[in-house]
């Protein structure tokens, strides 16, 4: 079994995408920020954000985060709409896990989501059929 420490992210996204098609509580799997541009520093935390029909569930429980390696710390964040796990794992890699409900990406989009689009935004899954990609190019039409 492979892990974020020694599979680095092109093994992590392929979990993540792996993971995503297979839970029932994952609607829709966002890499956001430089990752998401395609632009990550060295020092580059990775930021996920998991649109779920029951985000709770995957807020109130960790066992999930072990699929991507060894946590070694995870502290849970509120950011308005949506809650963040910040998962720290064993070799130093940082993820922030952000969860929120499926109408995060809903059109017309609220300000924080516009925001997290536009500074960068891979599509890894979409349960919803392309909720997602319309999501990402009204962010890039918005002023």
């Amino acid at each position: 079994m492979g892990s974020i420490t020694s599979g680095g992210f092109p093994w992590f996204r392929e979990a993540l995408r792996d993971w995503a098609a297979t839970s029932p509580l994952v609607s829709g799997l966002l890499v956001v920020g430089s990752y998401g541009r395609g632009q990550p520093r060295n020092d580059s935390g990775i930021d996920i954000m998991i649109l779920s029909p029951q985000p709770r569930a995957l807020l109130d429980r960790h066992d999930w985060l072990h699929v991507f390696g060894d946590p070694r710390t995870v502290k849970r964040e509120t950011w308005g709409i949506v809650e963040s796990l910040r998962v720290e794992y064993r070799g130093g890699v940082e993820v922030e896990f952000t969860v929120g409900a499926e109408d995060w990406a809903s059109l017309p989009l609220d300000r924080g989501t516009l925001d997290v689009l536009k500074d960068g935004a891979l599509v890894l899954y979409d349960a919803r059929e392309d909720v997602l990609a319309k999501a990402i190019e009204a962010s890039r039409t918005s002023s």
